[in-house]
């Protein structure tokens, strides 16, 4: 019984888990990735590519800082920055969320 945490510690927990899947993984990052395809509704003259190219790089930074949260606050273990960041680039360029 005394390995188990404590009511607020185990809220808190949830409430983390809630930011980083429902808000995190679920909302396109402020709108900025509708750049690639939209990008006269949202008042950008860039070319198509670097659009693109602007739409893919923001996602995959956001999945890659999303991934990155998510590794560190949803494992039993406390894990340093250093040992989640392959783990996270390798998922946030590889795994593309089907919400997104």
């Amino acid at each position: 019984m005394a390995d188990r945490p404590s009511f607020l510690n185990r809220i808190v927990a949830g409430l983390r888990s809630l930011a980083v899947l429902a808000v995190g993984f679920n909302r396109s990052p402020w709108g900025l990735t509708g750049i690639a395809t939209g990008g006269k509704a949202q008042h950008v003259s860039l070319p198509i590519v670097l659009r693109l190219l602007v739409g893919v790089w923001w996602r995959s930074a956001w999945d890659i800082v999303m991934f990155t949260l998510a590794y560190r606050w949803l494992t039993k273990r406390t894990l340093s920055f250093r040992e989640v960041l392959p783990g996270s680039v390798f998922a946030g360029l590889l795994i593309r969320p089907s919400c997104s």
